[in-house]
């Protein structure tokens, strides 16, 4: 039975014309478009729900704090989704393209081996990831693209190491490092893929490679194209990060008082260092790359080698450089930084604090007190701990609330302004009922203003104030 069975199938198939066989290509053809098609629009469909349900979230948040915040939340679905379809619209590009690349290039082994060229997945592919990586970035790179767009100059004099205004730094630096990395992230993220792709459709209709095809391939191209820009895109990054050596400590003093900014040893050979290092990992990378596609083995290992080496050497110049030099005589080798940096950041936040030097003259006298009542009377006797402490002992015992932090201000108390600590008061996290969840930010936020130069008979600090917001 099992051979007349075989006998009749192999006579059917013998029986099959040309056209029959092409009729039957075509059929599986749309089989699969139409696979692909569904599962193209289960993806749009369930991204679509998800999407409504964080948005509906997301907008009953907004609403419960008041109809006068919807418009906050408007703002910034204009700027997410705007920022979502830009980025869509330039990743499908890319990813399209690098898909017509990818066929291109396998199209030599098909015809090396005498093998039709299948239809592989290049729009759902590129839908799919598009959307994917779109709607992660769109997120991250947001309230970054809105801090840029409200940039405002503070005005006042530059900073002293780069020559660039304040808000450089707290709008635009962000953003541009985030876009830097960004775009490197997506040719590591390319090559991946380009190399999987390839992987793939290799295992699935090779029995074996050339390997001297495949290094003479376009493949190999275009993956040294992306190595040579993931290269100048970690150089970019480098000469970026220069930057950060603002935000560094100058000085440390008794061990808990961190002078903030560039000192000398960041200002001079960390700077020039590491603008030194960006261009080595350009040049010697390159050469490495070079000595890779002429077979060089040796030499390639040669070049990679001095990049970690560069780093090393500038390290251990940097050590001995602040210890012997700075180290010695620290203050007085970091005293201009400093005041350059006092100076420079009392410009960018406009703080005009009038200095009045007050000479010891021995016993102080009635008339000295009289003239100076004001500064005397203001000078912080209370520390932050202090306060803290105060409010952790009388202020929190109900569970309820809990204070964070406490910081100084200038306040009008009874007519006359007076040093005090500002404490924002907040419902405590732990512990909490559903009422005191749905009210947190409606109910119960508030501010306790305490003296910072006077105390109480029990020596804990005065409490001027208990102000609470109510919705």
């Amino acid at each position: 039975m099992e051979e007349d069975k075989k006998e009749k199938m192999e006579e059917t198939k013998i029986k099959e014309t040309p056209e029959e066989k092409t009729e039957s290509k075509k059929e599986q053809k749309n089989k699969k478009s139409k696979r692909r098609m569904i599962l193209v629009l289960l993806f749009v469909l369930i991204f679509g729900i998800i999407s409504y349900i964080q948005l509906r979230g997301s907008y009953l948040e907004y609403l419960e704090l008041g109809e006068e915040y919807t418009s906050v939340f408007f703002t910034n679905l204009f700027y997410r989704y705007t920022i979502m379809a830009i980025n869509f619209i330039i990743l499908y590009i890319i990813i399209y393209f690098t898909n017509k690349g990818i066929k291109k290039g396998l199209k030599p082994f098909f015809e090396k081996e005498n093998k039709p060229m299948p239809k592989l997945l290049n729009k759902s592919l590129a839908l799919v990831i598009s959307a994917i990586v779109s709607i992660v970035v769109s997120t991250v790179l947001m309230q970054q693209i809105m801090l840029a767009i409200s940039n405002t100059a503070f005005g006042g004099a530059p900073d002293p190491i780069f020559g660039l205004d304040i808000s450089y730094y707290m709008f635009l630096k962000p953003l541009i490092d985030s876009l830097v990395l960004y775009i490197t992230v997506i040719f590591v993220g390319l090559s991946i893929y380009t190399a999987i792709y390839y992987v793939i459709v290799f295992n699935m209709y090779f029995d074996g490679i050339d390997g001297k095809m495949l290094k003479e391939s376009l493949f190999t191209k275009k993956m040294i194209r992306n190595i040579k820009l993931i290269i100048i895109g970690i150089a970019i990054m480098t000469i970026l990060n220069i930057q950060n050596i603002l935000y560094g400590n100058i000085l440390t003093i008794n061990e808990d008082v961190n002078i903030i900014g560039a000192g000398m040893t960041e200002a001079t050979v960390k700077l020039w260092g590491y603008v030194i290092f960006a261009f080595i990992i350009v040049i010697f990378a390159f050469r490495a790359i070079k000595y890779f596609k002429e077979g060089k083995t040796n030499k390639v290992l040669k070049n990679l080698v001095v990049i970690p080496a560069y780093l090393v050497v500038l390290f251990v110049v940097m050590v001995l450089f602040d210890f012997i030099f700075v180290n010695s005589n620290e203050l007085d080798k970091e005293k201009e930084y400093i005041a350059k940096n006092i100076e420079s950041t009392k410009n960018a936040y406009n703080i005009n604090i009038e200095e009045e030097n007050i000479e010891n003259s021995g016993t102080i006298t009635e008339e000295e007190i009289n003239k100076n009542n004001n500064v005397i009377n203001n000078i912080p006797i209370i520390t932050k701990d202090a306060v803290m402490k105060t409010l952790q002992d009388s202020q929190t015992g109900t569970g309820y609330f809990v204070y964070r932090s406490a910081n100084l201000a200038k306040y009008e108390i009874n007519g006359n302004d007076k040093l005090v600590y500002l404490a924002p008061r907040e419902i405590t996290n732990s512990g909490r009922t559903y009422s005191n969840k749905t009210y947190e930010y409606t109910h119960g936020m508030g501010e306790i203003i305490a003296s910072a130069s006077e105390s109480t008979r029990n020596r804990k600090c005065r409490i001027y104030s208990k102000r609470c917001i109510w919705k």
